[in-house]
């Protein structure tokens, strides 16, 4: 058995070298006998899944590929190919089928590519061709682009232009209804940009700035729907021979949570204010828990302030720098009951719903440990029930004011626990923790409430 397993990060693929050259063209002696195959997961709430190949009854092929993830081109025999698609849940060790087995028909010097999209309670999935052909054998200043819309709501106009030409008074590229596919046109290889809109209107919902195209090449721009905290954009990224190139996009606002971990003081004002302008967007007063939601701003830079009114000499601003379409957390530690003493820090946060999974967001705000001078902790998720033992932690030395991030089970149960790093001295926990689908819980390592000990394990609901 072949298996390809891509992990939880995001990859770009190099080109196997069964497949074909980055620029598309054949190097196979025995092209005429086979075809390619590219697998994209495109569905938006979509946990890892396992997508299972066989060319026959004694070869198989499996590939675990996550949202926005894309296979290699792979060589397949031509003629009938079985496919399935599944999830794999590693806590019970089952698998689900998400997509019934089906037969993909092969056909020689021919790309196929299976485009997985919808939501994992409604997949779809749709199979598109395009010559194995090199691009470009008259003239290599050109791309051979194909755009795939697979997102949801009216239709999409897309610019795939000059970076310097203004979508407001010029035509589209092309205009497409929800999932659906534009024929392939030979474009301008070089400086590019993509910029969609709605049809008949002149908002941008996407900007991918300028990016480089390489002449005689192959581009898919794929279409969907936004996962990040802008609902009123859109997302895309590039399909190529060699794999999937992402772009943040540039019209999207930014999300910023706050919350106050400073256990010693019940009156915390928190405020965010715009660096620019020095306009006081939100202030709040906090006690120790407490939050300010998910705020959308546009991105850049904001400065978060945090005032203990018991202690005129604590005040404190740190400035954060908010990227395009991205959760952030702004978390104020510290005490306030010592001069200089409050601090703030702001974290990335991993909240995209999934399917069968919670986001697990942890953060250490504990200022000291049982070892001196050691502020480090380890942060396990257990099987519920289950003791330290063998396990070994999710994050290691997490360090005052920072965090990490995860996703595990979802309809399952686990205990928390936390420990004076490369230890197994319990700091903080057992907590248990039921987790649902599409959840997100933002989990804190705190002292107790007015700074007494013992210490505790904060979880808030942060979907």
């Amino acid at each position: 058995m072949l298996k390809f397993n891509f992990g939880k990060a995001l990859v770009i693929f190099i080109c196997a070298s069964v497949a074909t050259a980055c620029g598309g063209s054949s190097s196979s002696s025995n092209a005429s006998s086979s075809g390619r195959l590219q697998v994209v997961n495109a569905i938006t709430d979509s946990p890892s899944l396992r997508i299972t190949l066989n060319e026959d009854e004694t070869s198989e092929r499996e590939l675990d590929l996550n949202f926005r993830q894309a296979s290699p081109l792979m060589e397949l025999t031509r003629g009938d190919n079985s496919i399935r698609i599944s999830y794999r849940d590693e806590t019970s060790n089952t698998e689900n089928t998400l997509i019934a087995e089906f037969d993909l028909a092969v056909v020689a010097d021919t790309i196929h590519t299976l485009y997985l999209h919808g939501t994992y309670a409604a997949p779809s999935r749709m199979i598109l061709e395009r010559p194995l052909a090199a691009v470009g054998t008259t003239d290599s200043r050109i791309t051979a682009l194909q755009v795939v819309n697979l997102s949801t709501g009216t239709s999409v106009q897309t610019y795939f232009t000059d970076p310097t030409l203004d979508p407001a008074n010029n035509a589209a590229t092309v205009t497409l209804a929800a999932g659906t596919s534009s024929s392939i046109m030979e474009l301008p290889a070089g400086a590019n940009r993509v910029r969609l809109s709605r049809e008949g209107a002149t908002t941008i919902i996407y900007d991918s700035d300028e990016f480089q195209v390489p002449n005689n090449s192959r581009r898919t721009l794929v279409i969907h729907d936004n996962v990040g905290p802008d609902n009123n954009t859109l997302g895309s990224f590039q399909l190529t021979d060699a794999g999937l190139s992402p772009f943040q996009n540039a019209a999207a606002r930014s999300s910023l949570f706050v919350v106050n971990a400073v256990a010693d003081e019940t009156n915390i004002v928190a405020g965010v204010t715009d660096t620019g302008t020095n306009t006081a967007l939100v202030s709040k007063t906090l006690n120790f828990t407490d939050t300010i939601p998910f705020t959308n701003y546009d991105s850049g830079f904001l400065n978060v302030t945090a005032n203990v009114a018991s202690n005129p000499t604590n005040q404190v601003s740190t400035t954060i720098s908010l990227e395009q379409d991205t959760y952030h957390t702004a978390v104020v530690g510290g005490s306030g009951l010592t001069a200089n003493a409050v601090t703030i820090r702001g974290l990335t946060t991993n909240i995209r719903p999934t399917a069968m999974r919670t986001n697990i967001n942890f953060v250490n705000t504990l200022r000291r440990t049982d070892v001196a001078d050691n502020t480090d902790v380890d942060f396990y998720i257990l099987p519920a029930g289950d003791a330290l033992g063998s396990n070994t932690p999710q994050s290691e030395d997490v360090s005052y004011l920072e965090g990490s991030s995860t996703s595990i089970s979802a309809n399952e149960q686990f205990d928390l626990v936390v420990t004076t790093a490369n230890t197994t001295s319990i700091l903080a926990g057992p907590t248990r923790i039921t987790t649902t689908s599409r959840g997100s819980l933002l989990i804190m390592a705190a002292e107790g409430f007015g700074g007494s000990t013992p210490n505790q394990i904060v979880v808030i609901n942060n979907g």
